[in-house]
């Protein structure tokens, strides 16, 4: 599939410089530590702005608070090959995990707790809320002690296509999901569809047809979005076009994105990462930032996942732990870092870390 070209912006989307890119693409990977103390400092002195989104609010400049070692910790038997692919975390003590379209609550007393959905592929965390998407336009929110409420989306696809969520972002009053060819965004009272530009196969052919790009998950910090596409575009929402529009592609499965309070970011495929500008309009420098998954809590504070070992980046180096799982991956709170993968999920404590949901054999 020929990789779409970027276009010129309007002059508005074209202002601003890079910042966080150029320090991303120069960074120097590191080894040994672990995160200490008052991370988030390079968003300290804008917590007030009016573009930061709740979970950042809530949770992004307050310190580690993480488990002294994994004494007294609850653990969890998954079941026989019942390896999570998704994790979302409540605390060091109580997350949620997707396993092949389940969704299963590991509780604080060890229980595991089939949640009543089906075909989930994704779940996020915000402040007293779990987020679910999924297959058949499944949308869904569960307040703590509360039940499940559905805002499931209800669309024509194409035949052949299913209407799935692959990830979102956002807490009330500002979620953001993905569709077939439009993203979509819930203010708190219903839903309204965001279209992705089309580009075409050849800007010097017009009769040569035009490329129209889905989104999978969407991605996102303060009040930038980014969307990743199943065929490997990466793509920028612009207000002043109230539209997602191609960055640049990969021409191959994108598994997430980085994005940082400047919007740029790097867009993760097959554990490699390419740094991204949306004001430029294209991917430039490779990013050190090798995952599969990436979960951020500041600029300066990001946990990505790659094989066998947690990355952290603290801004300016990147540290590299093992954990005792193959990671597909991570979720990232002040009291809690969850990885989760083939064997089960692990937690972060301060001494390292604790296998704590387990995978039996058949």
């Amino acid at each position: 599939m020929p990789r779409p070209r970027p276009r010129s912006r309007p002059a508005a989307a074209q202002a601003g410089a890079p910042l966080v890119a150029v320090a991303v693409a120069a960074l120097a990977v590191g080894c040994g530590g672990a995160p200490d103390g008052a991370d988030g400092a390079a968003d300290a002195a804008t917590d007030a702005a009016p573009d930061r989104t709740p979970a950042e609010l809530a949770d992004d400049l307050a310190p580690y608070a993480l488990p002294a070692d994994c004494t007294g910790l609850p653990t969890w038997e998954l079941g026989a090959e019942r390896h999570p692919q998704r994790v979302a975390a409540a605390s060091a003590r109580e997350a949620w995990v997707v396993v092949w379209g389940d969704l299963l609550h590991l509780q604080p007393d060890g229980a595991v707790v089939a949640e009543p959905l089906v075909g989930v592929n994704d779940a996020w965390r915000c402040p007293g809320v779990t987020w679910a998407v999924g297959r058949a336009g499944l949308v869904a929110r569960k307040p703590d002690g509360g039940a499940w409420q559905r805002l499931d989306l209800e669309l024509d696809v194409p035949d052949g296509f299913d209407d799935v969520r692959d990830g979102g972002v956002g807490c009330d009053g500002d979620v953001w999901v993905g569709g077939h060819r439009e993203a979509f965004h819930h203010d708190g009272a219903g839903w309204r569809a965001i279209p992705t530009l089309p580009t075409a196969f050849d800007p010097d052919d017009p009769g040569a047809g035009q490329l129209e790009h889905d989104v999978a998950r969407v991605r996102g910090a303060g009040r930038w979005r980014v969307a990743t596409s199943n065929y490997g575009e990466t793509l920028a929402y612009f207000p002043e076009l109230d539209a997602f529009d191609v960055v640049e592609g990969t021409d191959d499965l994108i598994s997430d994105a980085v994005v940082f309070r400047d919007g740029t970011g790097a867009t993760l495929y097959h554990g490699h990462a390419l740094v991204f500008d949306r004001d430029v309009a294209l991917m430039h420098a490779a990013s050190p930032l090798h995952a599969v998954r990436a979960a951020r809590r500041a600029d300066d504070d990001i946990w990505l996942v790659q094989s066998a070992f947690a990355r952290h980046f603290d801004g300016v180096t990147i540290t590299d732990e093992p954990t005792p799982i193959f990671n597909t991956d991570v979720d990232a709170r002040a009291d809690a870092v969850w990885v989760a993968g083939h064997g089960g999920a692990a937690v972060r404590s301060a001494a390292g870390w604790c296998h704590v949901a387990t995978v039996t054999s058949p």
